[in-house]
């Protein structure tokens, strides 16, 4: 079975400004993309859900999660995609778009979302990332085991499965987290009915 991540737009935006803050208030595009794609990487890996739940895709630059990255190719003060709306709030492009342009922090989303356990994932990753260009970053997306080359396409969906056998998860404990992916989604869905 699939494994489906409600997608969390606040968290997302509260995890970016947590990373762009750590860089001083703004930062490279393209950086914030592959450091959040990181973040949910690990986070998958070490416990059967991302951070985000947001879709990963592969993209020529690498991974990326796809809202992540339409989010920060809005054109400064643009309203933003109907799947993250308050993003725009909170964070905007310091220059016209393109991923080596900065992002900055607009107005400050709070943390309320984030764990503890996401605060340390997403500084122990930025800390391994300072001092790399977008170039480097993307260098060290592309060596990736889950990452493939999506040409012809802009971009070929990546299913968490997918990085989760990349990633050296064994079949057993890929099991374990679909079946318990399936558990939420069932309970989810009871949720949604009541």
């Amino acid at each position: 079975m699939k494994m489906i991540f409600r997608f969390q737009p606040l968290k997302t935006i509260q995890a970016a400004a947590f990373v762009v803050d750590r860089y001083g208030g703004e930062m490279y595009g393209e950086k914030l993309a592959h450091i959040l794609y990181l973040a949910d990487r690990q986070e998958l890996l070490e416990k059967g859900s991302p951070l985000t739940g947001d879709l990963m895709a592969n993209r020529s630059i690498g991974p990326v999660l796809e809202t992540v990255y339409e989010c920060i190719l809005l054109p400064r003060d643009a309203p933003s995609p109907l799947a993250c709306p308050q993003w725009a709030a909170y964070l905007r492009r310091a220059t016209e778009p393109s991923l080596n342009t900065f992002i900055e922090i607009k107005k400050d989303p709070g943390n309320s979302e984030l764990s503890v356990f996401d605060t340390d994932v997403l500084t122990a990753i930025s800390n391994t990332c300072v001092g790399l260009s977008p170039r480097h970053m993307a260098r060290k997306m592309w060596r990736l085991p889950e990452w493939k080359d999506p040409s012809p396409n802009d971009a070929v969906r990546l299913e968490y499965q997918d990085v989760l056998k990349a990633g050296g998860v064994s079949p057993s404990t890929i099991a374990a987290y679909e079946r318990l992916n399936e558990g939420i989604q069932s309970v989810a869905a009871i949720a949604v009915t009541l």
